[in-house]
């Protein structure tokens, strides 16, 4: 097996190249056949390949987890101070953006390579149906709480952040309900069909649990509002109004954070 390198002027875009490379060397059922060509726009792509799994293993690479995490930790919701931070990892724009995207939670779009308005979204972040990154672009500096930008190797990089920062809700202290009780009231509130709650609830806990699953390692607040982002876009959204339904995804979230799957409480 072979791996050629064109030399370029860009030693960054080199750097993050011999990692791809090196992903398909590493990761076993991409030989005998690799045979790629890594494009500008690699890190982007849209359904899953092998070229996508070296993208993946190359940032990983690059900019490791453990690293990311300690920046995140310094600079929490500061996004602008963490992409110029990222600059110390001497990577391209575009193996950065794919290592946010790999470790941050649901709620956060950049905007990157000027004009050609490349667009990053972390998964679950809901974007529009749009004909056109401007029409994107426009929608999100509409809806964002909030935006800021960053010189990443020298370019711009606009952020936005569609995830509203709010406080974690606190369960009472003689609130001695099952946090299965606390759902099923809040879905009480909203559907009189009592045949039709247990299903609600089945589904309620199949959109968390996903989203839970990616949040091991966070905070229970940064893990509460990407939650509370994705349920956005659940057929069931209107329980995002009720305060038993928030309380039961903040109780949810502190069991991600503290390592409990299943949280019991005296029976009353």
């Amino acid at each position: 097996m072979a791996v050629f390198i064109r030399a370029t002027d860009n030693l960054l875009r080199e750097r993050f190249t011999m990692a791809h490379e090196l992903g398909h060397l590493l990761l076993p059922w991409h030989l005998p056949n690799a045979n790629c060509e890594v494009g500008e726009g690699a890190l982007d792509l849209p359904t899953y390949s092998l070229e996508a799994e070296a993208d993946v293993f190359a940032s990983c690479l690059l900019v490791p987890d453990a690293w990311l995490l300690h920046q995140v930790q310094r600079f929490g919701d500061d996004m602008s101070q963490l992409l110029r931070e990222l600059n110390a990892a001497e990577v391209t724009t575009a193996a950065a953006l794919q290592a946010l995207r790999r470790y941050l939670l649901a709620g956060w779009v950049f905007v990157s390579y000027g004009e050609r308005q490349v667009i990053t979204a972390t998964r679950g972040t809901r974007l529009p149906h749009a004909s056109t990154n401007e029409e994107v672009v426009a929608y999100l500096a509409g809806e964002c709480h909030a935006q800021g930008e960053a010189s990443l190797n020298g370019f711009p990089v606009q952020w936005y952040r569609m995830v509203e920062s709010v406080a974690l809700p606190q369960r009472s202290p003689d609130d001695v309900r099952s946090d299965r009780q606390v759902l099923l009231d809040a879905i009480a509130m909203v559907e009189p069909d009592s045949q039709r709650r247990n299903s609600i609830a089945q589904s309620a806990n199949g959109k968390v649990g996903g989203a839970l699953r990616e949040a091991g390692g966070r905070s229970a607040n940064l893990t509460f509002q990407a939650v509370r982002h994705r349920c956005e876009q659940w057929e069931h959204s209107k329980l995002l109004a009720q305060p038993d339904f928030l309380l039961w995804l903040a109780e949810r979230s502190r069991a991600v954070e503290t390592g409990m799957t299943k949280r019991r409480r005296p029976k009353s």
